[in-house]
């Protein structure tokens, strides 16, 4: 389980831009951050980390679903990764082994009633049902975070992942989107400033970076 769950602020899984399912914390705009956040999702990457201003920005990704959260710069990493990994395992039971065809159309929040169990169970929000949807199915069963073991901490620790065998022209492009992915993040929030954006500040960021 999530040792403070109050240390999550966003998570999702997605599609390119269409989000399928989602927790968000009652923070002001924060699903607009995360959607803009989606569609610079690095590339060749199976996991991507970056941390500023007290928050870290998390992709765990398995063609064609992208995992993201927003945590608390507090919360242990590889506590953040389980997590985006039981997001996953979520996934796959509600696929049981079916193939995924790319012409499969998911629409927004289609497995929201499907995940909001899992949420509410992981993040011990019975108390804050407001921030679910509110038709439930059944309770999912968690794993225990134990799964971190050596190999799950060296997989969650790791610096990121780059696909075998890639020329050095792809390298660097690799590194032009991480930066990119980065330095948006950045600039929505203000680093470098002396105050933070306001909301509609971090959109328009946001477009001028796309």
């Amino acid at each position: 389980m999530i040792s403070n769950p109050n240390f999550i602020y966003y998570a999702c899984i997605a599609r390119g831009n269409t989000v399928l399912a989602q927790y968000g914390s009652k923070e002001p705009k924060i699903e607009e951050l995360a959607i803009e956040c989606l569609a610079k999702t690095p590339l060749h990457h199976s996991m991507f980390s970056h941390t500023v201003k007290k928050r870290t920005y998390t992709f765990v990704i398995h063609d064609p679903f992208v995992y993201f959260a927003i945590f608390d710069e507090e919360l242990v990493k590889s506590e953040g990764f389980w997590f985006l990994n039981r997001i996953k395992s979520v996934l796959d039971e509600v696929f049981k082994g079916r193939p995924i065809v790319d012409s499969e159309d998911f629409t927004l929040l289609c497995f929201q009633s499907q995940f909001d169990p899992f949420f509410r169970e992981t993040l011990a929000l019975d108390s804050d049902l407001d921030s679910l949807d509110p038709q439930w199915g059944e309770d999912l069963d968690s794993r225990n975070p134990s799964m971190d073991s050596v190999q799950g901490k060296r997989s969650a620790m790791a610096p990121l992942l780059t696909m075998p065998g890639l020329k050095k022209k792809k390298r660097v492009n690799i590194e032009a989107n991480e930066m990119d992915m980065k330095q948006c993040i950045n600039r929505v929030l203000g680093c470098g400033g002396k105050q933070r954006m306001s909301p509609e500040g971090v959109m328009e960021a946001m477009a001028e970076d796309g």
